[in-house]
């Protein structure tokens, strides 16, 4: 990985020495060649020059057909120069023609997003179909990275054609699902590639948009694959010893009462923490004399025999949890993974943000149905404090605009108050912050409110608290959310079943997509919004100008003052190393009289300026003489007088 642009305090010593314990401790993993543009026409490759096929997941008949390009296989990347005689990279699927000419080929039609949910197969078939790209838009797909079981992890970027290219422009990144559970979140992604796709004129010229909707793709099979039983946590295919038995994945959840879901179970324990509310389908904290206690566990036995139920099931890292920025450790978060970055998934966005001028990452997962702004620490626990002050304007202005666009309530969340402090330690967004210097936010397709449709029901709030990830002890709002617009439907009533040990316990719970991601009738709703949120990131993004307010010769002497701006609502940079370089460059026959070649200011805000620079140079008539700007998110820029 190159170095790090933005490190705060003592968030650099961390990244560093988990870089370098994660090389010194795991083997290589895999790395892509350099992206080299393929030309977009429809003449097939030539036989000597042509990659060799490689394994590659099956892509279902029905999907629209795959450009005639292969996927390379997931070991060592080819030399350089094989890769130079092939006349570009087999990675990269459907780039621009290299002269920047259309080709003469009619396209087909482009398939659309429908929204249901995808396997991964099916999405990047989606996703190889849309890499051919339509008039007006040039479009790159990378199939190199591979998770350590082969499966790709596509990453999609788009914009509107135009000289520059897209990996040297300003990107928008979105990011779906890679706490490997919002399946919801990676259609989010799939239907914003798609209105944009469909909607070209929406694109600003000189823009980019990186899509990931499958960050955590071994996750999302296995919750594709298990969506009706409800198994998966989120974590990849690596063996994870989550009670530290020595002694993986050997106590999983099981289907009790054979009903085909694996649900939630309740233990009877003289001193345990819940009790059943005055809604008996919901559960409340015990308080003194309260009784019957229960214990709250995945439903399932004790395959293991350490008085312990379903403590380490099927399931490994959460990628959402592997970034160096407020990473836990294995000791206390054993699905983070055994050092940071440890996971080629992780790897592979980081690695994407960091070789970009990335202003803003989107990350679509979650079921808050809210925006949420970097800083997973509670700062009651003395937590870091994200994001800086001088910054959280500018997140908490976008947070708004993300909210309105959906529809959400526009009161920005933070992490630590929708998720407890394992799990959201090691997080994305607050790496993509921190290191990357993006405008980062989590933004939750489902939520309790987005179907809402019904007056509030009077309740007894002082029974409805916030509970654990299931959800079972009451939220009001998804209670709710469950009478009002479903009519109940969707939840399981307790119901007891006999252990072999002859214990009885009860069963029951929140059933499969109704809670971690919608039901499928739901998905239209959960997504809305999303195309229009991304549309207004992309019209935010920092533009920068300069201006000449005085250009005036007096002799041989030439007094210049300019300044830039910033046309976007995001900031030109963020953190505290973020500088706007001002600079003046002079030809050779002229000299500076007065003044600093290069100024560095403070980064500007949204829509502000820089304060006014003046020189005073000695030039011959007509010599051009410039002005430049730069600063980190955003692209360098120059204006040229001749007075």
């Amino acid at each position: 990985m190159r170095a790090c642009l933005l490190v705060i305090g003592p968030i650099a010593l961390a990244l560093v020495s988990a870089l370098c314990a994660r090389s010194a401790a795991q083997e290589p993993l895999p790395r892509p060649p350099e992206l080299v543009p393929v030309a977009q026409d429809s003449r097939p490759l030539p036989a000597e020059s042509a990659p060799a096929p490689a394994p590659a997941p099956a892509v279902p008949a029905e999907s629209a057909p795959a450009p005639a390009v292969s996927d390379p296989p997931a070991s060592d990347p080819p030399p350089a120069s094989k890769v130079a005689a092939s006349g570009g990279a087999p990675h990269v699927v459907g780039a621009p023609a290299s002269n920047g000419a259309p080709t003469a080929a009619p396209r087909a039609a482009l398939p659309r997003y429908e929204p249901r949910y995808h396997s991964p197969e099916q999405a990047i078939a989606l996703l190889r179909a849309w890499s051919a790209g339509r008039e007006g838009v040039d479009v790159e797909l990378e199939l190199a990275w591979r998770t350590r079981a082969g499966l790709p992890v596509p990453f999609l970027t788009l914009g509107k054609s135009g000289p520059l290219p897209l990996r040297e422009r300003p990107t928008l990144v979105l990011v779906g699902a890679l706490d490997g559970l919002s399946r919801s979140g990676s259609e989010a992604v799939l239907a914003i590639v798609d209105a944009l796709l469909e909607r070209p004129q929406a694109l600003p010229d000189g823009i980019a948009v990186l899509a990931a909707p499958l960050a955590s793709p071994e996750a999302l099979q296995r919750a594709f694959d298990e969506r009706k039983r409800g198994l998966p946590q989120g974590g990849n295919s690596v063996l994870v010893d989550e009670d530290g038995d020595l002694v993986a994945d050997e106590d999983a959840p099981d289907d009790l009462d054979g009903d085909g879901a694996v649900l939630w179970m309740l233990i009877e324990e003289p001193r345990g923490p819940l009790v059943r509310g005055a809604d008996p389908r919901f559960l409340v904290p015990a308080r003194p004399g309260d009784g019957p206690r229960y214990r709250l566990v995945r439903e399932g036995r004790d395959d293991d025999a350490d008085g312990a139920f379903n403590e380490d099931g099927p399931g490994g890292v959460v990628l959402d949890r592997n970034f160096p920025v407020g990473w836990s450790g294995p000791r206390r978060d054993p699905l983070g993974g055994t050092t940071p970055l440890s996971e080629p998934e992780a790897v592979a966005l980081a690695e994407q943000l960091l070789a970009r001028k990335v202003y803003a990452a989107l990350v679509f997962q979650g079921h808050h149905g809210g925006v949420v702004l970097p800083g997973a620490g509670d700062p009651a626990r003395r937590a870091p404090s994200l994001p800086l002050p001088a910054d959280l304007p500018a997140f908490e202005r976008l947070a708004r605009t993300a909210a309105e666009r959906l529809g959400r309530s526009t009161a920005p969340l933070r992490a630590w108050q929708v998720r407890d402090s394992a799990a959201g330690a090691g997080a994305f967004a607050d790496w993509a912050y921190t290191v990357a210097g993006a405008l980062a936010l989590e933004i939750a397709p489902w939520g309790p409110d987005v179907e809402s449709r019904a007056a509030p029901r009077a309740r007894n709030e002082a029974e409805l608290v916030s509970g654990p990830g299931a959800l079972l002890v009451n939220d009001a709002q998804w209670v709710r959310w469950l009478d009002d617009e479903r009519g109940g439907i969707g939840f399981c009533d307790w119901h007891p079943v006999e252990l072999e040990s002859g214990a009885r316990v009860l069963v029951g719970g929140w059933e499969p997509e109704t809670v971690d991601n919608p039901p499928e009738e739901s998905l239209t709703r959960a997504v809305a919004g999303c195309d229009a949120l991304a549309i207004e990131f992309l019209k935010a993004a920092p533009t920068l100008e300069v201006e000449f307010e005085a250009v005036e010769r007096r002799g041989e002497l030439v007094r210049l003052v300019a300044r830039a701006r910033n046309r976007g609502l995001v900031p030109t940079g963020l953190g505290p190393e973020a500088r706007l370089a001002l600079k003046l460059e002079l030809p050779s026959d002229a000299r500076l009289v007065s003044g600093a070649t290069e100024q560095l200011l403070d980064s500007l805000p949204g829509y502000g300026a820089s304060p006014r620079v003046e020189w005073w140079v000695a030039a011959p008539a007509g010599a051009p003489l410039a002005v430049s700007a730069e600063d980190k998110l955003v692209r360098r820029v120059r204006v040229e007088v001749r007075p």
